[in-house]
């Protein structure tokens, strides 16, 4: 058994976006979607913590709301994203 955990705190930056790279659709879902989705079909997996800005903890809340994931903040640590 193990937990996952996804970093989801970018801004899109390098992607050339300027947004938060999870929220891009692809084949009918968020990147975000498609990364949950992996985890939740594992049985193995009893926890998903998801690190992303508190500014944007509705916005993944609303995509998929589930009592398996909690929703936590990125520490000060990482400032620089190369």
């Amino acid at each position: 058994m193990y937990g996952a955990i996804i970093l989801c705190a970018g801004s899109g930056k390098r992607t050339g976006l300027g947004y938060n790279k999870m929220f891009y659709q692809l084949q009918g879902e968020t990147v975000y979607e498609k990364t949950v989705n992996v985890f939740l079909h594992d049985k193995r997996c009893e926890e998903i913590i998801i690190v992303c800005k508190k500014e944007e903890q509705s916005h993944f809340k609303k995509l998929l709301n589930l009592s398996l994931i909690h929703i936590s903040e990125p520490t000060r640590l990482r400032r620089i994203s190369y």
